[in-house]
């Protein structure tokens, strides 16, 4: 299946407050 959008072991930090720890999501197309 294609998807529209794919991330892996994504992770956000704004100075030392970590807001995304390693997330991974996949969005299907249409």
């Amino acid at each position: 299946m294609p998807y529209a959008v794919e991330a892996e072991q994504l992770t956000r930090t704004f100075g030392d407050f970590v807001a995304v720890d390693h997330i991974s999501f996949r969005v299907a197309e249409g």
